[in-house]
């Protein structure tokens, strides 16, 4: 499945899942972002995003290291 795909299926989750919550969920609002409709859907959405590129992040960061790491620098005898 290509990226594009992905985030095609992703958007389409996340408006069905606004639009339902608009539809069906009955709010009690502590706070006043509790009454805005799919506020905990997109945080968390963005959330896992956060999570996601951070972890990427850090792994090739501290992670990932060259294709000839473990090579330790000998020539190629043919």
């Amino acid at each position: 499945m290509t990226t594009k795909k992905v985030m095609i299926a992703s958007a389409v989750v996340l408006a069905l899942s606004v639009i339902i919550e608009a539809l069906f969920v009955h709010h009690h609002v502590h706070y006043w972002w509790h009454g805005v409709v799919g506020f905990d859907i997109i945080y968390g959405f963005l959330g896992c995003l956060a999570i996601i590129m951070f972890s990427k992040t850090l792994g090739k960061l501290l992670v990932q290291r060259e294709e000839n790491y473990y090579g330790g620098g000998e020539e190629d005898h043919d």
